[in-house]
């Protein structure tokens, strides 16, 4: 995100000027059915009795003029950048008590705030967590929001069901997501490379030695509901169930892989490497557009300060020294177990 642009006025809590009124119209007429159907009606009618979703409303607006005008990104993502600010204060303290009157406003702006994370903040450290070692410590925005947004969910659910948001988290559309995985195919490439990481990773030796039972038990969980919604994702053709699908899996991993991942553990980035695969299906969506792209590349870069300052050519990847593979996330002996999402994101090139 750029700095601010000084040519803006200084945003204030339930002030509105007509730049407000630009991104307001831009919400309800353009961004809003980007994210969700209905979204462009419901949401806005909230949003009059909660500042912080109004906030949250102009954010998203702004976010996706900046996408749209990149010319002109500086001024949108300053502006985007000015009401979320605004807008987290009130949130957060909102969820710290949720009731059956405020529970709509929060979960609305949660979702925004997923969204919002998705579209900015895209450099290596915002897309993984590098938190050296510490637990939760460093993890990216939208893996916090993700999380963050089922925990509200679950909170208040029969409120949030019979409410006014409640098409996103209809019955039907639950049922879609858990019943898409159970129909039999043939496996394909992603589920393949996933069976030949449990097969061949997971159960060797070298593996079963330095891991504990309940990190064992935490990749095997993690590989388990990876290749669920993959399978899942590929038999779909509604972008709005691939999208909540990709969501679904940093809501229901344990907090042991989250841990193990945010200590940057070559087997939690190989997993991650496979959950940019599921990520990559819902670039349709503008403010996922790059998203698993950039993703894996800042897997790929989140060893050695001094390589991830320098780009390394994908056709250079496999021609690295040992002495320069030590300095990416993976040494040359674990390369087999990303062949398949490597050959995936370097098409992209």
């Amino acid at each position: 995100m750029s700095g601010p642009n000084s040519q803006l006025a200084v945003k204030q809590t339930c002030h509105f000027d007509m730049d407000d009124m630009a991104l307001w119209h831009q919400f309800i007429t353009e961004t809003a059915i980007t994210i969700s159907p209905a979204w462009e009606r419901e949401l806005p009618r909230l949003a009059l009795t909660c500042d912080y979703l109004m906030h949250g409303i102009l954010a998203m607006g702004a976010l996706h003029l900046a996408f749209l005008y990149p010319q002109q990104r500086d001024k949108y993502e300053d502006l985007a950048n000015q009401h979320q600010d605004l807008a987290l204060r009130p949130f957060q303290s909102a969820t710290s008590h949720i009731t059956a009157e405020n529970c709509n406003h929060v979960f609305g702006f949660s979702v925004l705030l997923m969204v919002f994370n998705y579209a900015s903040f895209r450099s290596p450290e915002e897309l993984l967590p590098f938190s050296g070692g510490v637990p939760y410590g460093g993890l990216s925005n939208w893996i916090v929001c993700l999380r963050g947004c089922s925990s509200i969910y679950q909170q208040a659910k029969s409120h949030i069901e019979n409410g006014p948001l409640g098409f996103l988290v209809s019955q039907q559309s639950m049922s879609a997501i858990e019943n898409a995985g159970k129909i039999e195919c043939p496996p394909d490439d992603d589920d393949k490379s996933l069976e030949y990481l449990t097969k061949h990773l997971l159960n060797s030796d070298k593996i079963k030695a330095s891991t504990t039972i309940e990190e064992m038990e935490a990749y095997t969980d993690a590989i388990i509901r990876l290749r669920k919604l993959l399978v899942g994702s590929s038999q779909v053709t509604d972008l709005g169930f691939r999208k909540m699908m990709s969501s679904m899996w940093p809501t229901v991993i344990s907090e042991t892989y989250l841990r193990l991942l945010s200590q940057q553990q070559p087997l939690a980035l190989i997993i991650m490497a496979h959950y940019c695969l599921l990520v990559k299906k819902c670039e349709a969506y503008w403010y996922m557009s790059m998203r698993a792209f950039d993703m894996f590349e800042a897997i790929r870069r989140s060893r050695g300060p001094d390589v991830r300052s320098q780009p390394c050519p994908n056709h250079l990847f496999r021609q690295l020294t040992n002495d320069a593979y030590s300095q990416w996330f993976l040494s040359e002996e674990w390369f087999p177990y990303i062949e398949h999402p490597l050959r995936v994101f370097d098409s992209r090139i």
